[in-house]
């Protein structure tokens, strides 16, 4: 495996833009990191593409994969207007800066199907999920339970990318989140009973501390992780 530096700041090589498809260095990790068998034995190789962020090869399935991020500070949405000022100076931008290492970015399929959204757009638009990972983790874990979720139908026409990792915890493991779950269960970055009962966004300050603590927790360890393998 190529080095990777877990504290390389994603956005000093993308030009202002989205790190996700601008930063070269991103592109190169994601290919460094996810170019390894998968839970069946089959090895997953992924390459640039020719107008496309990486394609993959997985045995006789071809992919199209797309980089995107499960950090989201949440700062700009309008529903923490009334609170958002007393925030610890400096707290927005250390959690913007935990979430541009490569700890905090993943792969989805990037083609999109019958013209609907890819997974990408679904969860960033969708009102019950809002970007939040630890929700968009929460449907995989349903979906492959056959369960429904605010995500089964986008989920649904990408099952040849999940039916890749066999099960839950082979997703996991093999993206490195296990430090989301525990016995099988999502660990979520606010304490919820029905994780989708209600806005995903934070609701109040002591519930912004909860969940900025908890997201750039999860990234320093999925950063540990991404160290220990060389």
């Amino acid at each position: 495996m190529n080095e990777i530096d877990t504290e390389f700041d994603l956005r000093s090589d993308s030009k202002g833009l989205d790190p996700d498809f601008a930063s070269a260095t991103l592109r190169r990790y994601h290919q460094s990191l996810w170019s390894k068998p998968l839970p069946s034995g089959v090895h997953l190789n992924l390459k640039p593409g020719s107008g496309l962020y990486l394609s993959g090869t997985a045995g006789d399935i071809n992919l199209n994969l797309a980089s995107d991020t499960i950090s989201n500070s949440m700062a700009g949405h309008k529903s923490l207007a009334h609170f958002v000022t007393e925030l610890p100076v400096g707290l927005v931008d250390d959690f913007r800066t935990v979430g541009s290492t490569i700890g905090a970015r993943i792969l989805f399929p990037g083609d999109r199907v019958d013209k609907k959204p890819t997974i990408n757009v679904a969860r960033g638009f969708h009102p019950r999920i809002k970007d939040r990972f630890d929700l968009t983790l929460e449907c995989v874990r349903l979906f492959y339970k056959d369960q429904p979720s605010p995500l089964s139908i986008v989920f649904s026409r990408y099952k040849e990318f999940f039916d890749l990792f066999e099960n839950f915890e082979g997703y996991v493991k093999f993206f490195l989140l296990q430090d989301m779950v525990h016995h099988s269960k999502v660990k979520f970055f606010t304490e919820m009973d029905d994780p989708f009962s209600k806005p995903p966004t934070p609701q109040n300050l002591n519930e912004y501390l909860i969940y900025a603590s908890r997201s750039m927790e999860f990234i320093a360890m999925r950063n540990q992780r991404i160290r220990s393998l060389y």
